[in-house]
């Protein structure tokens, strides 16, 4: 049986990870990076790792656009133990 709830907040996920991509696309990183931490609190939320890990992912992107390495590096390695963690390679 489909859980409607972790469903929803799957599609909701993705949508607003657009959104963030776009935001970011047009150089308004400090907006993106609200709208991805609060894709992540969302993600956290329903217990989904490989969400939370992608999410993750993407506030290290962020922090490197921005400049802030150590930022970037102390989230890329998170969700880097994420990813391996579940035996996903697409985080490396």
């Amino acid at each position: 049986m489909v859980n409607i709830m972790n469903l929803t907040i799957n599609v909701f996920s993705c949508i607003r990870l657009k959104f963030c991509l776009e935001i970011g696309n047009m150089g308004n990183y400090t907006e993106a990076l609200k709208y991805f931490l609060a894709s992540l609190k969302l993600a956290r939320s329903i217990q989904d790792s490989n969400v939370i890990a992608s999410n993750i992912r993407n506030v290290a992107n962020v922090y490197v656009y921005q400049g802030n390495l150590p930022e970037a590096i102390k989230y890329a390695n998170e969700s880097l133990g994420i990813f391996r963690a579940n035996g996903n390679r697409n985080g490396e």
